[in-house]
């Protein structure tokens, strides 16, 4: 899919990448000025089919004009995200998205 990341490059962002973390997701992101590429790993324990999509498009709305390669990982089953939570959820990955300073800064791998 276009805009996805390969499986080699979810792996590379999740050992390399900077890390933030939310309420519900553990934020990990590789800076680099080509348009933004999103990864999600997402099991089947996070919610049914409905609810991970939901979260797929909104967070990929959510990160559309950014740069960078991003990894999504949930902490918490996503049924208990509802609608009445979401906008929280959404202001702190926004400060996340536009706060270009990494909060756990980690080395570049060694090729």
């Amino acid at each position: 899919m276009k805009g996805s990341l390969s499986s080699q490059r979810v792996r590379d962002v999740g050992k390399c990448g900077l890390k933030n973390r939310t309420a519900f997701f553990l934020i990990k992101r590789l800076t680099t000025q080509t348009p933004a590429k999103i990864g999600f790993a997402f099991s089947r324990k996070t919610g049914n089919a409905v609810i991970r999509n939901r979260f797929k498009r909104r967070l990929r709305a959510l990160l559309s004009k950014t740069t960078g390669e991003w990894l999504f990982i949930p902490l918490k089953n996503l049924t208990s995200l509802t609608n009445d939570a979401w906008p929280a959820e959404k202001a702190r990955i926004e400060a996340v998205r536009d706060n270009q300073k990494p909060t756990h800064p980690r080395p570049a791998p060694v090729l």
